[in-house]
């Protein structure tokens, strides 16, 4: 079997191609090699809550009552055929 790589050999390959892959992603994220910056609704947390609060306000199309969006984190949990909740 001599066409096979020992374990010696594969295993520094992959971790040099890591390092490798590493350093690009790097060199691409955080020193902006080619160019940009973060968005402004990155870095405030306001735009999150006025997003949400937009989501919420959005009217539902295809129901005749209410849709809670959301609704375990809102509270609403829906109740089973034999009235007791998930």
């Amino acid at each position: 079997m001599s066409g096979l790589a020992s374990f010696g050999q594969v295993v520094p390959a992959i971790v040099g191609m890591m390092g490798c892959s590493f350093g690009v992603f790097y060199c691409v994220r955080n020193l902006k090699v080619l160019g940009g910056q973060c968005a402004g609704t990155y870095a405030d947390p306001s735009w999150a809550m006025k997003t949400a609060q937009y989501i919420q306000k959005m009217p539902r199309e295809g129901a005749d009552s209410k849709v809670f969006m959301n609704p375990i984190n809102k509270g609403h949990m829906p109740k089973t055929s034999t009235g007791a909740t998930w």
